[in-house]
């Protein structure tokens, strides 16, 4: 994605709508398009942040780990949605 895609991507989110161009634009060059495989983790719960993330397309799972070892669904994450630490 080039700048001023990652502008408008950031533009259509809750997190920034109706934010200043110009802060978008200098927020864009802080960006990196990553891609993930089905099924792999992204974040986990106690792990260390730092990270803020937008779903361009798909859809994330979010679990909750239990007790038990097995994680247990928490949610969805849909394309456009925003997660991570800011």
């Amino acid at each position: 994605m080039d700048s001023a895609e990652i502008v408008a991507l950031l533009n259509s989110t809750a997190a920034f709508k109706g934010a200043p161009e110009e802060a978008l634009a200098d927020l864009a060059s802080a960006f990196a398009e990553r891609e993930f495989s089905p099924g792999e983790t992204i974040v986990r719960e106690g792990e260390g942040g730092g990270e803020f993330f937008v779903l361009v397309d798909g859809q994330l799972k979010i679990t909750v780990p239990r007790r038990s070892g097995i994680s247990e669904p928490a949610g969805t994450i849909e394309a456009g949605e925003t997660f991570g630490e800011i």
